[in-house]
């Protein structure tokens, strides 16, 4: 089989691409400039078990002298696709292995170009044996006496023999490393060429075409050629390439073939071209005929030539320095960028932009607004502008959340009606908000019950199996370090730890491996008994499984960089400013000519033809190469203002004129006039075809992002951002991270009174990515807000403020890049490049998840490094590098700062700055604060409980109801009603005088039983639901206290106040006009629990020191575990918060009031209840000022649930209005909510019925007529007792009629009950 390359006959899709070229002189290698190292090491890799990568703010050297081109591959090969199936990595293409570069040279104006053509052979894996650490390197295992390689060879054109013999399967990431091919260090000679230039002063071009040396790989090879409409859209929808008019590609393709010969027989004697051209075609023909594809190619273009040139490069000598491509200032000098750090991108950019406009003169913004203006425009780009107006602290919590990273926890079985899939659910009316529920019967219910079970003990262990795939990995690298590093460690060291490490490997894979078998099984489980409840079912309802709420962990820190110059060619076109769509061309419709205007001369255009170029130019003449090689140089040449001298030359031969004084100057400078005129920025671009015929070409232009001419200045492509910062925990002991931290509204808030480094100093550094895509995503997000007219009705300051941030974000120069690896580190882990462990086993276990390095320290000191599994404290940021792809660097600090100093004037977010009303240190602006956070995965979760079984969690059944009765406030008798779940009244606790003597102002309460029940009067409650009755019995056991009815008072004041405040009466409910809202008691549980295992230090002797017991999984809790975090339940400052308060763990005797209401509002509302409308400014001011708190020591304010991780969950019974949610505030994590069952809820209300004391009236005891209130609907209905053991039926109540009457009945006093029901009937 021939290993010769083969070229393709068909037409080509020419696909341009941008080029760098970076210039180096002696004076530049002499200098003291700083480079980074951007190197990757697969030799200690393999040698040594060592990351390949090099260390952040690690130093490189500068670049030989000479030219340094580097080509950007196009955006479609340099983005992966995620496979199906679970745990397979993401797929990337593979791309061009065959690069031919040529240099044309210009030794002086009008004189034609030599030229110097390269070829790279980008797959070729050389041995450079001892030379290694000099040369990029490529991993080759099958070697096992040397595993690395040297990749890429560069051969001048004329040596090349057209081998395809490389064996680097070629694809934009290399092994282990994303950024690869835009790291020069990397890839010299694979998408880089080093260009030794000689010693003198001369203008050169390049040109760079590359190709596949096998066809077969070319990922256009596939497209699908039956027709013009299905090529085009492939191509556009898996590469975003497009071609503007297909059928004139395809005329303009065959016109090249047959003006080339290769259309019908081969005839070479018969070609009409330049000898050249004719010479170089007849010696492709040779090749292709010898080497070909042997396949009939189509007229639409299944192969790709990438293509690029870069002109005006000046060249000064080899002795010059060409300086940094790095930002300088209107000094000289480097310039330092500015620097924002917060919790994310939009909170960094708003911070950012409200301190910018806080600085601008007439802005009307001040230092004092600049924190509300940046919560206005974070909101805005999460689109909680409206939500930050009608409910803040909503939107704020909002916003709160999107400091975490989340991740997928799991599913949950949840059965709905089978329409519901297809149709929206119909809301009857208020109640019948929240979770869909349905009337299973018993066998249903437990089966989804069980499902449940089953699913969430399958969630659990999924995460389970994740953390030990991640300790076993980590256990993996430290044995591999043991076996490579055994020689430098102390042998009594390496015994010990060999033994932990091997024990620990031991315990993790027996322990993984039963649970990965088990993981089989219930998966099977699932799906069987998934399987036979959906049969059950019937068609009535359908069972589906959802999503349920993610895991989180902290974001790591996000700086923002302004100042940077960033380059946006490495984005894709969309955000590049650019069509999503790259412009490309077929074979032949390249730039063929170039038309000339000159008036002084003739008024008649002169065509200046690539045939008339290369009659005065000699082009190097080969065989294995592309076809359309000579068109493209010959386009560099119609393009090349430093060849317009050369054409205005030709220009004058042609018109049969010779050049008078200054005309050919002035028309050489026409003619690049007209070169570079249609690379111009245009608002909306021509089609390329008319941009092309306006600007005087021949042919079709390439699209500008494969052209460019280079200006005297050095390229800069910031890749990379390497971070430093010095941490200062809130304390090395874990058990002490919370000490000085109190949970605010929305977070944590320090108290602390000193800011101490420890002993040691503890440091953290890392080299993040630049991902450019989300600034350029909230930059277009603003240009939303000068079109929308929905943004009018907002607050004229935050229009204003909004507009000028839209105006003039645009052009803010800016990148945001987190502090990525920081939380990693805390956890003893580094994210870097490693290998697969080498032990076979091992690797069976482990799948295509993310593994970390583990930092282990010293072989030979026993304590525990720093480890945090809890993040609370402040940092400092010590250093910040912009790293580019050449490894030039813009450094984030002054040099005139030591390296302990921290870097200065960072403008922190709100959430950021350090604030305590104990610190008074004037150095705050130093530090970034982080509030508490547990760094690994991990979940705040409420969830409502079965009634009465709290091993049941609520589902989709109405029978697992965590509704254990209902209570509503009887204002006319100054009375809580009690109803079971179903909305039986029960009875009611009832504010009555104490009988005593002495005092009738003393004042208690007692139980009733509803009317109708024959219950001794005085008689304490039988409640069916043992929560209810609890709660009931401890509330009427405070009336026996001296208190009286205070708890009682309280109580009803803290639920009154709460509902007045929200106000979330809405249009059709009545039940407030004499009574209070139906509230629920409801059983509920929080639970804080750790994704998998909890996190282990990774230190050398900390090994399997909370699991390992001889090789046995025994695991035990960490200390952390023990560490308890606050949350808050409820928030009555929320709009969607039905949470009126709380009991804890079946403690009945103290009612948590829900967060939010002050004891000034209580008062407030209390005397507009009872003074109204003739309230005076006084009285409303001295409520404002009074703050009578709670004194009965039942209702409790401002209290926190404390939970510890994996300690289990604290149950709760709540009263809540279920037209609201259930939040919950952690402030460590993210908060969340949940919604009462619809069912039981529609259900109860539609059924409940309310009485008051009534009496005595002068009635006609056979016909109860009397008025009733008009705006009140519902039925209302008459009891009374028959006699003391019995009731009379009740009697509707017939509506007084406006005429006096007469009764034909004596009339009587008599004494009962007024009965209201169906209160919640339409009208």
């Amino acid at each position: 089989m021939s290993n010769k390359s083969a070229v393709w006959p068909g037409p080509s899709l020419l696909i341009p691409i941008p080029t760098d070229v970076l210039l180096i002189g002696q004076g530049d290698v002499n200098a003291q400039t700083t480079w980074a190292n951007l190197k990757n090491n697969y030799y200690a890799l393999w040698r040594y078990g060592k990351t390949a990568q090099p260390d952040p703010f690690s130093k490189g050297s500068c670049p030989p002298v000479g030219a340094h081109l580097m080509w950007t591959l196009p955006n479609s090969l340099r983005q992966g696709k995620q496979q199906s199936t679970e745990g397979a990595p993401v797929v990337f293409p593979l791309v061009p292995n065959r690069w031919l570069i040529t240099r044309f040279g210009y030794s002086g104006p009008g004189i034609a170009p030599d030229s110097t053509p390269t070829i790279v052979q980008s797959d070729i894996l050389v041995d450079a044996g001892g030379n290694i650490q000099n040369v990029n390197q490529y991993p080759f295992y099958e070697d096992t006496n040397l595993g690395v390689r040297q990749i890429g060879t560069q051969v001048p054109l004329s040596q090349f023999t057209g081998e395809d013999s490389g064996s680097a399967e070629l694809k934009a990431v290399g092994p282990g490393d994303v950024t690869w091919a835009v790291s020069y260090d990397n890839i010299q000679n694979v998408f880089a060429l080093h260009d030794k230039l000689p010693d003198e002063t001369k203008t050169y071009s390049y040109s760079i075409i590359g190709w596949y040396a096998d066809p077969q790989k070319d990922p256009l090879y596939h497209l699908p050629v039956d027709s013009d409409k299905n090529w085009l859209s492939f191509l556009e929808s898996q590469f975003n390439w497009t071609s503007e008019d297909v059928e004139q590609s395809v005329a303009d393709w065959q016109a090249w073939q047959k003006q080339y010969g290769l259309s019908g027989v081969w005839d070479p004697s018969s070609l009409n071209l330049p000898e050249q051209a004719k010479a170089m075609i007849e010696a492709w023909h040779s090749w292709e005929q010898q080497n070909g594809i042997s396949s009939g190619a189509s007229d639409l273009p299944t192969q790709a030539l990438y293509h690029s040139m870069v002109a005006t490069v000046q060249w000064k000598g080899e002795n010059k320095s060409y300086g940094t491509g790095a930002p300088i200032g209107s000094d000289g000098k480097q310039k330092l960028p500015t620097l924002s750090v917060a919790n994310t991108p939009e909170e960094a950019i708003s911070t950012y932009m409200a301190t910018k406009a806080a600085e601008v003169p007439g802005s009307g913004i001040t230092k004092a607004d600049i924190p509300n203006l940046a919560i206005a425009l974070e909101a805005f780009q999460r689109d909680l502008l409206f939500d930050l107006q009608t409910d803040p602290e909503w939107a704020q919590s909002m916003l709160h959340d999107t400091q975490f990273d989340k991740k997928y926890r799991g599913q949950e079985w949840i059965v709905v009606r089978s329409e519901g899939t297809s149709k929206p659910q119909k809301q009857a009316d208020m109640y019948r908000q929240g979770q869909q529920s349905i009337p299973l019967n018993p066998e249903q219910t437990q089966a989804l019950i069980q499902l449940n079970t089953d699913q969430a003990a399958l969630n659990e262990l999924g995460w389970t199996i994740s953390t030990q795939q991640l300790e076993l990995y980590a256990l993996a690298m430290k044995k591999e370090y043991l076996t490579y590093n055994r020689s430098t460690i102390n042998p009594d060291n390496w015994t010990t730890l060999t033994e932990k490490t091997n024990g620990s490997i031991k315990a993790i894979s027996s322990s993984l491996s039963e649970n990965q078998r088990l993981q089989i099984t219930i998966q099977n489980t699932i799906k069987t008994s998934g399987d036979n409840l959906q049969v059950d079912l019937g068609e009535e309802y359908v069972l589906k499984a959802v999503d349920l709420d993610p895991v989180a962990s902290p974001a790591d820190p996000v700086v923002l960089i302004s100042g940077g110059e960033l380059d946006t060619k490495l984005l894709p076109p969309e955000l590049n400013g650019v069509s999503q769509l790259l412009p490309t061309r077929f074979t032949g419709q390249t730039i063929t000519s170039i038309s000339v205007t000159y008036t002084p001369v003739q008024q008649e255009p002169i065509a200046i033809l690539w045939e008339d170029l290369l009659g005065k130019v000699t082009l190097a003449s080969w065989n294995a190469f592309p076809k359309e090689v000579q068109s493209l140089w010959l386009e560099v040449l119609l393009l090349d203002t430093s060849n317009a001298q050369l054409i205005a030359n030709t220009y004058f031969e042609k018109a049969g004129k010779t050049p008078q004084t200054n005309q050919l100057e002035e028309l050489t400078a026409k003619i690049q006039a007209q070169q570079t005129s249609c690379w111009t920025d245009f608002e909306t671009k021509p089609p390329t075809e008319a941009l092309t015929a306006a600007c005087g070409f021949g042919g079709l232009l390439p699209d500008p992002v494969g052209v460019a001419f280079r200006p005297d200045k050095n390229p800069w492509t910031p890749i990379f951002m390497d971070w430093k910062i010095k941490w200062f925990p809130s304390s090395t002991e874990v058990a002490d991270a919370l000490v000085d931290w109190e949970l605010g509204e929305l977070d944590y808030s320090w108290q602390g009174s000193a800011l101490k480094s420890p002993s040691p100093e503890i440091v953290f550094k890392g080299r993040a990515i630049l991902n450019q895509k989300t600034t350029q995503n909230i930059q277009t997000k603003f240009t939303t807000f000068k079109n929308d007219t929905n943004f009018k009705n907002l607050p004229k300051n935050t229009i204003q403020n909004l507009q000028w941030v839209a105006n003039n974000i645009s052009y803010m120069d800016m990148v945001t890049q987190s502090m990525a690896g920081f939380n990693l580190q805390l956890n003893t882990v580094l994210n870097t490049m490693k290998n697969q462990p080498l032990d076979a086993g091992i690797q069976d276990q482990l799948s295509g998840n993310s593994y970390f390095d583990p930092v282990t320290g010293s072989t030979s000191v026993p304590d525990a490094g720093p480890f945090f599994p809890i993040r609370s404290g402040h940092f400092q940021v010590l250093d910040l590098w912009l790293v580019d792809s050449y490894g030039q660097i813009l450094p984030g600090k002054s040099n005139l700062l030591g390296p302990d100093d921290p870097i200065e004037n960072i403008v922190w977010s709100p959430d950021l700055t350090t604030s305590s009303p104990n610190y008074t240190g004037s150095d705050t602006g130093k530090f970034g604060q982080l509030p508490p956070r547990l760094t690994q995965d991990a979940l705040m979760t409420p969830r409502f409980l079965q009634h009465d079984d709290d091993r049941i969690f609520t589902n989709s059944s109405d029978s697992t109801s965590p509704i254990c009765g209902w209570v509503m406030a009887n204002y006319l008798d100054d009375a809580l009603m009690v109803f079971d779940a179903g909305g039986s009244s029960q009875g009611e606790v009832i504010k009555v005088r104490r009988e005593v003597t002495g005092n009738d102002n003393n004042l208690t309460i007692r139980w009733d039983a509803a009317p109708g029940r024959n219950t001794a009067l005085g008689a304490l409650p039988d409640l069916s639901n043992q929560h209810l009755q609890n709660f009931i019995n401890a509330l009427l056991s405070t009336g026996t206290t001296n208190t009286g009815a205070m708890a009682y008072t309280e109580l009803m004041n803290a639920i009154d106040s709460n509902l007045w405040f929200t106000n979330q009466l809405t249009g059709g409910n009545n039940l407030s006009v004499l009574l209070g809202r139906p509230l629920a008691v409801v059983r509920a549980e929080v639970e804080l629990t750790l994704s998998g295992d909890p996190a282990y230090n990774q230190g050398w002797y900390q090994t399997g020191e909370y699991y390992n017991n001889n090789g046995i999984f025994n695991p035990q809790d960490p200390p952390f575990l023990k560490v308890k975090f606050n949350v808050r339940i409820g928030d009555s400052l929320m709009k969607k918060n039905g949470v009126m308060g709380y009991f804890v763990n079946d403690d009945y005797t103290k009612f948590y009031k829900v967060y939010g209401l002050t004891s000034e509002t209580e008062e407030l509302q209390r005397l507009l209840k009872s003074g109204g409308a003739s309230l005076t400014l006084d009285q409303v001011k001295s409520a404002l000022t009074q703050s009578p708190a709670p004194t009965s020591g039942y209702v409790i304010t401002d209290h926190l649930v404390t939970l510890a991780a994996n300690g289990g969950p604290v149950k709760l019974t709540l009263i809540m209005d279920p037209t609201g949610d259930l939040p919950i505030i952690p402030g460590s994590l993210p908060g969340s909510s949940i919604s009462l069952p619809n069912g039981p809820v529609t259900a109860a209300i539609e059924n409940l019925s309310a009485t008051f004391r009534t009496g005595p009236l002068l009635l006609d005891p056979s016909q109860i007529r009397m008025p009733t209130p008009a705006e009140v609907r519902g039925d209302w209905a008459w009891l009374a007792r028959k006699d003391v053991t019995e009731w009379q039926p009740d009697m509707s109540v017939t509506q007084q009629i406006p005429q006096a009457s007469l009764s034909p009945q004596p009339l009587s006093l008599i004494e009962g009950w007024l009965s209201l029901s169906n209160f919640n009937k339409k009208k």
